[in-house]
């Protein structure tokens, strides 16, 4: 170690930070956009084949079960693209797989080589070349490995901090280790 800053952290790993992560990760890239514009195309569609359908009830016109089936499933569709649903889907089963290891008591240390990890029976060391972007919420540090749609993440909650005023300087510490790419998220 250079003799730099290290940051310890300790705190209980929560569901809502690990589903906050992901939901960031998609933010940056694009998911949430993608998925509104597909989900309102789809409404759009479904609706107006729907509009069509009802337009044709009592005629000599009159349309089968096909277009019904169709213009339901659009409409479905649609609004699952739209709520991100499916997403959401990805990430809960995603928790499931790994909720033993997310409900413990976490420690945590970033120094100038690598982030630490340990929990009971655990110990993960993570180099820093190993993330590709940093995403900073509001109370929550997510750092990317891998593609950030399909890659893993590292995540951390301010509140893991013994003094909560050391955070802007947790932010910018990862953000000089991790220089390809920041994104400041709502989530």
């Amino acid at each position: 170690m250079d003799g730099g800053p290290v940051f310890q952290l300790s705190y209980r790993a929560s569901r809502d930070d690990y589903v906050r992560g992901f939901l960031a990760r998609f933010d940056r890239c694009g998911v949430r956009t993608r998925s509104r514009i597909e989900g309102g195309i789809f409404l759009a569609l479904g609706l107006l084949t729907m509009g069509l359908n009802l337009q044709s009830l009592g005629t000599v016109d009159e349309v089968g079960p096909l277009p019904w089936l169709l213009s339901g499933f659009m409409l479905l569709y649609g609004l699952l693209r739209w709520t991100m649903w499916d997403r959401r889907w990805t990430i809960g089963r995603s928790f499931r797989v790994n909720a033993a290891l997310l409900d413990v008591e976490l420690h945590e240390s970033l120094d100038d080589r690598e982030v630490v990890t340990r929990g009971p029976g655990q110990e993960n060391r993570l180099a820093w070349s190993q993330f590709t972007a940093v995403i900073e919420c509001d109370d929550l540090l997510v750092l990317c490995l891998g593609d950030g749609k399909k890659g893993g993440q590292w995540t951390t909650p301010k509140r893991g901090l013994a003094d909560p005023d050391q955070w802007p300087d947790l932010v910018a510490f990862a953000r000089e280790r991790v220089p390809s790419e920041y994104f400041r998220s709502r989530r």
